[in-house]
């Protein structure tokens, strides 16, 4: 520098301070991959301890890369942010490979498969996708047992949603068909007597089979269940309801709640005896998870028909309130004050239908003083 200036010779300054800047940027868009880096890291240790495949994350990098082929070509990866590129791909699967190696027989990859199906079945509801998942699971297609279990629930799931409940019969049977065919082969396999060493040539390896998760058997039964309230047939309900034996899970706490109030559609004179017993149920639930919005609408169209409008009233609100719909929760709320002055009065729940309204009043009291508050301060 002291040189360029007795030459005064501006070049040598300008380089220095272009020199300076470039190790800045560089040394940003390191620490940025680094932390890119950590995050894939990371999150592939949260998604695996999850129960998610280890290969889950470079199976869906590598579908990424695969959709947008077209349209971005990755050029100049380093000033990009979060690029997409063979080496972060090639990273996830290294990192998948060298993890603690996941025991089949606790993967859940069945469970995955059919849970994979019910979400592709109802977020996509158009005929034409639902159609779609009953001819693929027409096919028959040569599928490992997991694959075609999540293929028959998918169709079957579809077909309920279609109304088509033949369909849907058939392809539970199929699916509870599989069920005992690879349990069987499983109990086969474990029953065998180790063979006698053979000579190379005539080696045969067969594959290991782990026993499915039972979870996937109470899948397919509160499948059934589904499809038997969908048909309005009272005694198809209760032999589907029969068929979860003594499982108190919530799905299949909610399968129950679901059933009665289909019995009591189909006008079933022994409805009424199923639908207390929901309603006890789920008081119960919601008094432990006051947040399940699903468990309040349920305990609501329960508490309906057998004439308890109060609890009706309150648990709408109530779900109302557990999704954030505060001024839909207050105005319920009202109407079942409004319900205590007219007809029988159940004091516990009008006791309670005053309480809760304080409550959420004052709860929205402070939420617009927050919001005003944030407003002046703008």
């Amino acid at each position: 520098l002291l040189a360029s200036a007795k030459a005064r010779n501006g070049d040598v300054p300008m380089a220095v301070i272009q020199g300076s800047q470039a190790a800045a940027a560089t040394a940003q868009l390191t620490f940025s991959r680094q932390m890119e880096t950590e995050a894939d890291t990371f999150g592939q240790q949260v998604m695996t301890e999850a129960g998610f495949s280890p290969s889950g994350m470079a199976d869906m990098f590598g579908r990424l890369e695969n959709v947008s082929r077209l349209n971005d070509s990755n050029q100049y990866p380093w000033l990009r942010s979060h690029p997409l590129t063979i080496e972060r791909i090639a990273a996830a699967r290294l990192r998948a490979h060298e993890g603690a190696p996941q025991d089949p027989a606790n993967s859940h990859l069945t469970e995955h498969s059919l849970m994979r199906a019910r979400a592709r079945a109802l977020m996509d509801t158009s005929d034409l996708a639902l159609r779609r998942m009953q001819g693929q699971a027409r096919l028959n297609a040569p599928l490992n047992d997991a694959e075609r279990l999540g293929t028959l629930y998918g169709g079957a799931l579809a077909s309920i949603e279609l109304r088509d409940f033949d369909s849907a019969a058939r392809m539970i049977a199929a699916a509870e068909e599989l069920l005992a065919q690879h349990a069987r082969q499983v109990a086969q396999q474990q029953s065998a007597a180790p063979l006698p060493p053979a000579p190379p040539a005539q080696v045969v390896v067969t594959p290991q089979l782990y026993p499915i998760e039972p979870e996937v058997a109470r899948d397919f039964a509160l499948l059934r269940v589904q499809e038997a309230v969908g048909k309005r047939s009272a005694s198809e309900i209760v032999t589907s309801v029969a068929a979860l034996g003594d499982d108190h899970s919530r799905p299949a706490t909610m399968a129950r709640a679901d059933a009665a109030i289909g019995r009591a559609a189909a006008r079933d004179p022994a409805a009424g005896a199923a639908l207390q017993q929901c309603v006890e149920s789920l008081q119960t639930w919601v008094a432990e998870r006051p947040r399940d919005v699903l468990a309040w609408t349920l305990l609501s169209q329960c508490a309906e028909p057998l004439g308890q409008k109060l609890r009706a009233i309150r648990a709408e609100a109530e779900a109302h309130a557990a999704q954030g719909d505060l001024v839909g929760a207050i105005d319920r709320m009202r109407a079942g004050q409004k319900a205590t002055r007219s007809g029988r009065l159940d004091f516990v729940e009008a006791s309670i239908i005053d309480s809760r309204l304080r409550e959420l009043e004052a709860e929205r009291r402070e939420l617009m003083k927050n919001r005003h508050g944030r407003d002046s301060e703008q």
